[in-house]
């Protein structure tokens, strides 16, 4: 049986091997894509993760979500546990690496059920 962390380490090494330009253009398009849709047009909060270099960029979906007024939550790991929280901007003082090398903010503005 394949473990979660063997299936995200493998999946590391294959992002891994893309170039930094692929990525990008990827990025862009699947980005896009989220911000063309009738779900994200129609939606009043967003749940997004905070990207890492690796993983698909999501920080123009939240920054887009943002300057449409819609409420942002991400996933923060509280003891044992996977919380939510809304943020409210991107400014790179506002989170640190936490649990797991995840990037979390660091005051966020209040927890969501």
């Amino acid at each position: 049986m394949i473990v979660k962390s063997e299936v995200r380490a493998r999946l590391r090494k294959i992002r891994a091997t893309h170039s930094e330009a692929k990525r990008a253009l990827w990025n862009a398009a699947i980005t896009e894509t989220v911000l063309a849709s009738a779900l994200f047009s129609s939606a009043s909060v967003v749940h997004c993760y905070l990207s890492n270099p690796t993983e698909v960029a999501t920080d123009g979906i939240i920054q887009a979500a943002l300057h449409q007024k819609k409420r942002v939550v991400v996933p923060v790991i509280t003891k044992n546990d996977l919380a939510l929280f809304e943020i409210d901007d991107l400014a790179p003082d506002r989170f640190q690496i936490g649990a797991l090398g995840i990037q979390e903010p660091i005051d966020p503005k209040r927890e969501v059920d």
